[in-house]
């Protein structure tokens, strides 16, 4: 995956297995994990986005201001 100039790939824990108790079968390593590095870099595109976009707003209505004066 790259996403927002950084790539990531999905990983597997390297966590051992939860000991059995019972009928339960469930172990941390059977659920696949999306890398954190890949939710961070959806994020920040996303927050660079909207820091962008609010950028563009201030810069225009302070153009708006100073040809009103």
């Amino acid at each position: 995956m790259y996403v927002a100039g950084v790539s990531a790939t999905t990983e597997q824990s390297s966590a051992p297995s939860v000991p059995q108790q019972g009928s339960s079968t469930l172990q941390l390593t059977d659920e696949p994990h999306m890398s954190i590095a890949a939710e961070n870099a959806g994020m920040l595109r996303r927050l660079l986005t909207h820091c962008q976009a609010q950028y563009k707003v201030r810069k225009s209505l302070k153009e708006t201001r100073r040809r009103t004066k």
